[in-house]
């Protein structure tokens, strides 16, 4: 998802109040299907937050609200991006920028935000920087 992470948090809970509330109406006769349309879902385990951990990314350019909600979207689950070059970019302050945002999180959730969740998701481990001769 490119466009912010603080709407996250509140479609959370949100989600988690629909299926409590239509819970009662789809056991009545309503369906509930998955994308498949094959198999029901059965809404008593569903775990929303389960679910979207494991299916759901975000990007945050300068998002102060959903760093702060970080621990309601898990920090598995979000990037850093610049948006370069579209109007939106922070270019060319990127670095200090989200620096100003995320650097008072502990380094290891700093690297995941910035490449560490990219490198998983997309499955690719950066090249290693080549060396410039005489410099």
């Amino acid at each position: 998802s490119e466009g912010e992470i603080g709407w996250m948090p509140y479609y959370l809970e949100r989600a988690e109040q629909v299926l409590d509330k239509q819970r009662y109406w789809v056991k009545r006769g309503a369906t509930f299907m998955d994308h498949g349309g094959s198999k029901g879902v059965d809404l008593d385990t569903l775990d929303v937050r389960a679910t979207f951990r494991e299916h759901i990314y975000g990007c945050f350019i300068e998002d102060h609200h959903g760093i702060a909600s970080l621990a309601e979207i898990g920090e598995d689950n979000i990037m850093c991006e610049t948006d370069y070059p579209h109007s939106d970019s922070t270019w060319p302050n990127c670095i200090q920028t989200v620096k100003g945002i995320i650097g008072h999180l502990p380094e290891e959730t700093q690297y995941k935000l910035l490449r560490g969740n990219a490198e998983r998701l997309y499955r690719f481990t950066p090249a290693t920087p080549p060396v410039l001769a005489g410099i």
